[in-house]
């Protein structure tokens, strides 16, 4: 059911409940499940994750991606990890204009580029650009971590200094 898409069937009594009763990301998500049961080709979302929290907001977006039929979702959102991890194409705005259009991994690669659009650089954006010309895409921090640990359990040691720890050889941490 749309309901179920977006993470509201398990509610209590949600069917019968008003709107104006539910929690602001509740009624987001209720807007969502109404234009779903209509089975459109194209979502437009504004601001998908406002009122979510981040396992919320994810559920939601992996829900989306989920969609049977839909052929493209397009999201305006200020939540920049969000857009990255989620998004194959990106579009930077300054004063109304686009300044970045491409890949994920293209636009946070010009980090003055960014700032200069009044965008935080996050600690995901710099992992990302540090190693994201070898996972080939931007990953969530999740996914980042394994990477980086499976990349690293061959090469006993490289991890540590590549995260600024010591790891002794029988798996234990020391912090540098």
């Amino acid at each position: 059911t749309s309901l179920g898409r977006v993470g509201l069937s398990s509610e209590h009594e949600i069917e019968s409940r008003p709107p104006l009763t539910l929690s602001f990301g509740q009624q987001k998500r209720l807007a969502i499940a109404v234009a779903l049961a209509l089975e459109p080709r194209t979502l437009v979302l504004d601001e998908p994750s406002a009122g979510q929290d981040y396992r919320s907001a994810t559920a939601f977006m992996r829900e989306v991606a989920r969609i049977d039929g839909l052929e493209s979702v397009y999201f305006v959102t200020h939540d920049a990890d969000l857009a990255l991890i989620h998004a194959d194409r990106i579009l930077l705005m300054r004063d109304g204009r686009i300044v970045a259009d491409g890949a994920p991994l293209e636009v946070i690669a010009d980090r003055d580029r960014w700032t200069a659009c009044n965008l935080r650089f996050t600690s995901l954006m710099e992992a990302n650009a540090r190693w994201g010309g070898e996972t080939g895409r931007f990953l969530a921090a999740h996914e980042l971590a394994s990477w980086i640990v499976g990349r690293s359990a061959s090469k006993k040691g490289d991890i540590g200094r590549e995260l600024g720890v010591a790891i002794d050889h029988e798996g234990g941490r020391n912090t540098t």
